[in-house]
């Protein structure tokens, strides 16, 4: 837990002792103040505890001047607070705990309806849609609904406030309820929530514990109760987050139980979490084997071709596509991180930084300057911290060092002390490679042996820029000796035809079958549409096929009109392709050849190495 977070739990409890040890009297007004929860005014304030019956140590109603002995007292005990030019409130830290000791009580529902009834919302028109004046009053009315526990209400007020207040403070139902339910947890009182409340905080409540390291006992323990209590439930929402959880804590062994619970229970697919199961303990192959399968499940459940896990379970196929590192498991690997960058959910960034180390992977070298450049200066949410990390050491660990240490060490201490250990490990390892007289290297062994999984850190050599222009040589001679032909059993294939013009050539797929003397047809042309918009219709393309139609753009002009056509990069794809025919003698095999580049490494002063590829590209 950060320093901030312990010294707001000693607070907030020195502030309930004090808040139990006051009169009924004093109670009751901190539960109002609690349920007003904005600052307000001495004499309003008056105005809604006489409201509720109150009455001063004489049996009067209360004036300012009754009031002011024990508004004052309140202040001077710290009960409650007052800015500059503002009223007083209840401390942040003791409302929850007010408010609930109102429920417990039986006297909530009167201090909410004086409190809405003394100031109330107002509507656009009489009967109308509500206009709030501030977020905080907003809040007070979401509050009033949670504690009343109507679903139907405090979804009304937020619709309200997004579609008819001016206001550009935005806030959604789960930084409310965070507010409210986390402040502090008390499991007595979340359990008695209904399903919408229960279900959605508790879930809300954990991922945010783990995105920002803080500590969630009580929540985790409340989810394994529910999850344990009922052998089936509704939905699988608990027994995955569960799952999640204990994967982050680094509680594999009671994950891989769980899995196969639920693998028995539901008729759901879980390969997803297989795979990221399977790729932790280093079975590689094994992990992209279920992704593959959880991904097409996916897909034909969504009906949906450009899809892509949603939740961070994605993040760990993209990991495993990269360790394999073969120029198709690459491909694959940008293309599920290009999709996921451009979705613009909460992992986007994460996915960004991964596409940026791929493309470096396959040879372009102008990635590496843009990755340095977004080094993880401050800490982010935990996975975007770790991920970015890990990155910034696979490309280059020098900068790595000077970065790092002052980002990830208080991440270790947070990670560790919040449970997610399996995030501390990871921390911990990279620390290691920075700090070798320090203690880092025996704890993250140690977490490692207890966790039972080795470390990222190693997925990804840092490479010298030299390495990486090998390396892309490489995977350009790799592309050329691939002569990836259709699976013998099928009986349909794409075949390519080119016509040459002088300046330059046009390609055209067509679609062969094979007839019953084992022939190949000549083949029927195929819409570039199709291959672009629905290339899963086409089961039978090979690896290479898709890259050729990876290069298919549209372009739109008049009266809603497109076309389709090859990007100038396609040609250079169809090199080592083994069905390629001219267009105008079909019966013609092409062989499509580049030039083989060579590399030139020159000694210049200081021993400087320079490194250029022959023939020079345009624009060198």
């Amino acid at each position: 837990m950060p320093d901030s977070s312990v010294d707001s739990a000693k607070t907030r409890d020195r502030l309930i002792d004090l808040y139990y040890d006051l009169s009924p009297l004093e109670q009751l007004m901190v539960q109002l103040f609690s349920v007003i929860y904005e600052p307000i005014s001495r004499a309003s304030f008056a105005l809604c505890l006489n409201q509720i019956g109150a009455q001063d140590k004489n049996g009067k109603l209360f004036t300012a001047q009754t009031l002011k002995p024990y508004i004052d007292r309140l202040l001077e005990l710290g009960l409650l607070v007052q800015g500059g030019g503002l009223g007083p409130q209840c401390h942040p830290l003791l409302a929850e705990v007010a408010t609930r000791d109102a429920v417990r009580v039986g006297r909530f529902e009167t201090l909410a309806k004086a409190v809405q009834e003394k100031f109330p919302v107002s509507t656009r028109w009489k009967g109308g849609p509500r206009y709030f004046t501030s977020k905080r009053q907003l809040i007070r009315e979401v509050r009033i609904g949670i504690y009343r526990q109507d679903f139907k209400f405090v979804t009304q007020q937020l619709e309200d406030y997004a579609k008819y207040n001016y206001s550009k403070e935005k806030i959604s139902i789960t930084e409310i309820f965070q507010e409210v339910a986390n402040n502090p947890f008390d499991p007595d009182w979340f359990r008695h929530l209904p399903p919408e409340f229960f279900e959605n905080g508790l879930a809300s409540i954990l991922n945010d514990s783990m995105l920002h390291l803080t500590s969630a006992d009580g929540a985790f323990a409340l989810l394994q109760t529910s999850v344990a209590k009922a052998e089936k439930q509704d939905s699988v929402l608990f027994p995955v987050l569960l799952i999640e959880q204990l994967m982050i804590r680094g509680r594999l062994s009671e994950a891989q139980r769980e899995l196969e619970r639920i693998s028995n229970l539901y008729s759901n697919n879980f390969d997803a979490l297989w795979g990221w199961l399977k790729f932790l303990r280093g079975e590689n192959e094994a992990a992209i084997a279920h992704y593959t399968s959880g991904l097409q499940a996916l897909k034909k459940g969504t009906g949906k071709k450009k899809i892509f896990f949603h939740g961070m379970t994605g993040l760990f196929f993209v990991l495993a596509l990269l360790k394999q590192g073969s120029p198709d498991r690459l491909n694959e690997a940008l293309g599920y991180a290009s999709l996921s960058r451009e979705a613009k959910h909460w992992l986007s960034p994460t996915y960004t930084v991964l596409e940026r180390v791929i493309k470096l992977q396959q040879g372009d070298l102008s990635q590496k300057e843009i990755i340095l450049n977004t080094a993880p200066l401050q800490q982010q949410q935990s996975l975007e911290t770790l991920f970015r990390s890990l990155c910034l050491y696979w490309v280059d660990a020098d900068a790595a060092k000077r970065h790092l240490p002052k980002v990830l060490e208080p991440f270790f201490k947070q990670a560790e002390t919040a449970g997610y250990r399996w995030l501390a490990m990871e921390a911990a390892e990279l620390l290691s490679r920075f700090k070798s007289r320090s203690s880092y290297n025996k704890q993250a062994i140690a977490l490692q042996k207890s966790i039972g999984v080795g470390s990222l850190v190693n997925l990804i050599e840092p490479q010298e820029a030299w390495e990486l222009s090998l390396n892309a040589l490489a995977n350009m001679r790799s592309e050329k000796s691939q002569t990836i032909a259709p699976k013998p059993e099928t009986n349909q294939r794409l075949a390519w035809t080119i016509t040459y013009y002088s300046n330059g050539c046009v390609l055209q797929p067509r679609e062969q079958s094979i007839n019953a003397k084992g022939e190949w047809s000549k083949g029927r042309p195929i819409a570039l549409k199709r291959l672009k918009n629905n290339l899963e219709d086409f089961a039978y393309l090979t690896p290479q096929d898709r890259r050729i139609c990876s290069y298919i753009k549209s372009y739109s002009y008049g009266w809603g009109k497109t076309d389709y056509t090859f990007g100038e990069k396609a040609i250079a794809a169809l090199i080592g392709h083994p069905i390629v025919f001219w267009e105008d003698s079909p019966g013609t095999r092409v062989e499509v050849v580049k030039g083989e580049p060579e590399l030139l490494v020159k000694k210049g002063k200081n021993d400087q190495l320079t490194i250029a590829i022959l023939p020079r590209t345009e624009g060198e």
